[in-house]
């Protein structure tokens, strides 16, 4: 019985460092990914971040079956909390950002990233730190 746990416990230990570098891996690749974003996002003017905020939005509406989430999803008034307004609209961006740029599938990135990560390792953010508990 005691070699069967101590069995246990051995493959225990051998697995964990594959889930753990597996871990490390995707959140470097959800910095890399949000990296390139915010690259993109921080080279549109004022005019181009407020055009793709309302497109994105009209866009959300008119995909809705649903008026209550379609309006929902609609720009903030100008009159609520601006704060809110600004995230609201960054998130909005983000999105239309994300779903046009041509950011690869994490099997594809991880597949490059090990064949050479320092290719990788000076675009990341460091978000992937807090991710993996680093």
């Amino acid at each position: 019985m005691e070699h069967a746990i101590s069995s246990q416990s051995e493959a225990a230990r051998t697995k964990r460092p594959d889930a753990d570098s597996d871990r490390v891996l995707r959140a470097k690749y959800l910095d890399w990914c949000s990296a390139r974003i915010a690259e993109r996002f921080l080279k549109l003017t004022p005019d181009e971040i407020y055009e793709l905020a309302q497109k994105a939005s009209s866009e959300k509406s008119k995909g809705s079956r649903d008026a209550a989430s379609a309006s929902s999803d609609a720009l903030p008034p100008a009159d609520t909390n601006p704060i809110e307004n600004f995230r609201h609209i960054v998130e909005r961006v983000t999105e239309v950002l994300a779903s046009n740029m041509k950011l690869p599938p994490y099997a594809e990135w991880s597949d490059a990233y090990r064949k050479r990560p320092s290719r990788y390792d000076d675009e990341l953010l460091g978000f992937w730190k807090e991710a993996a508990g680093k």
